[in-house]
C-alpha cells in the first residue's frame, strides 16, 4: 500500500527551523560511519500520527535517517556547566535531579525566546496555553498536565487514574517545595511570573516526553537528551529505527533497520510500551498494541486464623511471589500471578504439604477451581469499575467539556486506553 500522504507540518515553521538549525553545524551525506551533520528527513504532518519526520529521499536499509552531533543534544550537563548566575543555582540545586534541573532551564529558554541559543529546539517543544490567570484550563498533552475534572472523566474507572493523579501531585509538591521561596530570594534567576505550577508541568512533560535516553560510550551512565530532527519521529509498533540509544564518534544515529520510500514516515521505537506508559508519558495511545496490558494487585484472604496467614505468607515467600504487582494481558495468564493465586486460595493443609513451585504446578485439583474463581472475581469487579468510568466518559464525550480542556487527540487517545483495558480484561476472563 502506498504510505500516507505528507502534508506540512502546520506548525509555523518551527520545525523546519530547527532542522536548519541542526544543519548549519555542517553536511553530508547519511552514512553508517561519518560523523558529520546529515539528515534525510523533513517535518511533515500525517493523518494518524500528526506532525512527523518523512523521508527526503528513499533511505535503504542500513542507512542512516538523521545523524545529529551531540553539539546539538541537550543535556542537564549544558544546564550545570552554564556561567553565571543561573549555573550556579543549578549547580546549588544538582541533587534535584535531571528532570527538575531540565524543567528550570526549559522554563527559562523559553522565556528568553529567540535570545535563546537552543531557541530553535525549545521552539518546537509543545507549550500549551491556557492555565493559570487564563481563562482556559491548561490541558496539557499528557494526562499529567490535565485538568482534574478531565481526568477524571476521561480515565474515570481505569487504573491508569490513581497514576496520574498521583504522577500530577508529585509536581504540584515539588513545585511547592521551590516555589515561591527561590523566587523571593533569587528573583533575577527564578522570576515568579515564569515559574507557575502550569509551567513547571509543561516543562517536564516537555523533558518527558521528547527526551531520549543515549549512552555516549560503553560504561558511562545513560543520560537523558533533546535531541533536535529525532525528536520529529513518532513512534510505532513496526518502526524503522530500533537502535539509536548509543553515540558513536560523538553523533547521534538513527540508522533504519528497513528500507524507507521518499515522502514516507519514519518512525522509532520509544521500545516495548503498553497503552498506559504511551498516553501517561508521551500522550497518546496505539489501537491493538500488543503490549497492553491491566496492572492488578492481590489481596491476602480476610477473616483468616493468624497461623493460615503465616502459612500463606511463608509459601509465597518460599516461591519468590508477591501480591503485587501483578498485570494481565493478552495470551496466557503470566506464571507468577497464577502461582500467587494457587497460594492464596489453596487449603492450608495442601499448602503445608506442597513442595512443589505453585507458578508452574497445581497445588490440589480442588485449588484450581478456587483460584480461577477468585481470578474471575478480581477481573469482573475491574470490570465493573471500568463499566462505571464508560457512562462518565461518554457523558463528558458528548458535553464536548473534556474536548474543549484537553483537545480532540487527548480524547482519542484516551478511547484508545480505555478500550484497550476493556480487552485485555475480556481476554483475561477467557483464559
Amino acid at each position: 500500500a502506498p504510505p500516507p500522504q505528507a502534508a506540512p507540518p502546520g506548525d509555523g515553521g518551527v520545525a523546519d527551523a530547527t532542522v536548519a538549525w541542526v544543519r548549519a553545524h555542517g553536511g553530508g551525506a547519511p552514512t553508517a560511519s561519518s560523523s558529520e551533520t546529515s539528515i534525510s528527513v523533513a517535518p511533515a504532518r500525517f493523518p494518524g500520527t500528526g506532525r512527523g519526520a518523512a523521508a527526503t529521499t528513499h533511505i535503504p536499509a542500513g542507512d542512516v535517517a538523521a545523524a545529529i552531533p551531540v553539539e546539538r543534544l541537550f543535556t542537564v550537563r549544558h544546564a550545570l556547566e552554564m556561567p553565571g548566575p543561573r549555573g550556579d543555582a543549578y549547580r546549588m540545586f544538582a541533587a534535584l535531579g535531571e528532570d527538575t534541573i531540565a524543567a528550570l532551564w526549559l522554563i527559562a529558554e523559553r522565556a528568553l525566546g529567540e535570545a535563546s541559543p537552543w531557541h530553535a529546539v525549545i521552539a518546537s517543544l509543545p507549550w500549551p496555553e491556557g492555565g493559570e490567570g487564563s481563562a482556559s484550563p491548561c490541558g496539557g498533552c499528557t494526562p499529567v498536565s490535565w485538568p482534574r475534572e478531565a481526568c477524571d472523566a476521561l480515565l474515570g474507572g481505569t487504573p491508569l487514574l490513581a497514576d496520574a493523579i498521583a504522577a500530577s501531585e508529585k509536581l504540584a509538591r515539588q513545585h511547592a517545595a521551590l516555589f515561591p521561596a527561590l523566587s523571593e530570594h533569587m528573583a533575577d534567576v527564578f522570576p515568579a511570573s515564569e515559574y507557575t505550577l502550569d509551567n513547571f508541568r509543561r516543562a517536564h512533560e516537555a523533558w518527558n516526553s521528547y527526551g531520549m535516553t543515549v549512552q555516549a560510550s560503553p560504561g558511562e551512565p545513560a543520560a537523558t537528551c533533546l535531541p533536535p530532527v529525532a525528536m520529529l519521529c513518532n513512534h510505532a509498533l513496526w518502526p524503522h529505527v530500533v537502535r539509536y540509544s548509543r553515540l558513536r564518534d560523538g553523533t547521534l544515529r538513527l540508522p533504519v533497520a528497513r528500507s524507507v520510500r521518499a515522502g514516507e514516515e519514519v518512525f522509532v521505537s520509544y521500545g516495548a510500551k503498553s497503552n498506559a506508559e504511551l498516553l501517561l508519558f508521551y500522550g497518546f495511545a496505539l489501537p491493538g498494541n500488543p503490549y497492553d496490558d491491566v496492572p492488578l494487585s492481590l489481596e491476602l484472604p480476610g477473616g483468616e486464623v493468624a497461623d493460615v496467614t503465616k502459612a500463606r505468607e511463608a509459601a509465597l515467600a518460599r516461591a519468590g511471589l508477591t501480591l503485587s504487582p501483578h498485570a494481565v494481558r493478552a495470551g496466557p495468564l503470566p506464571l507468577p500471578l497464577v502461582g500467587a493465586l494457587r497460594v492464596l486460595t489453596a487449603d492450608v493443609a495442601a499448602l503445608q504439604t506442597f513442595t512443589g513451585n505453585p507458578a508452574t504446578d497445581p497445588i490440589s485439583s480442588e485449588g484450581e477451581t478456587a483460584a480461577a474463581r477468585a481470578l474471575c472475581g478480581v477481573l469482573g469487579a475491574m470490570v465493573e469499575q471500568l463499566e462505571g468510568g464508560d457512562a462518565q466518559f461518554h457523558i463528558a464525550l458528548r458535553s464536548g467539556t473534556a474536548e474543549r480542556a484537553v483537545g480532540a487527540g487527548a480524547m482519542e487517545a484516551a478511547k484508545t486506553y480505555r478500550d484497550g483495558v476493556a480487552a485485555t480484561l475480556d481476554a483475561a476472563l477467557g483464559e
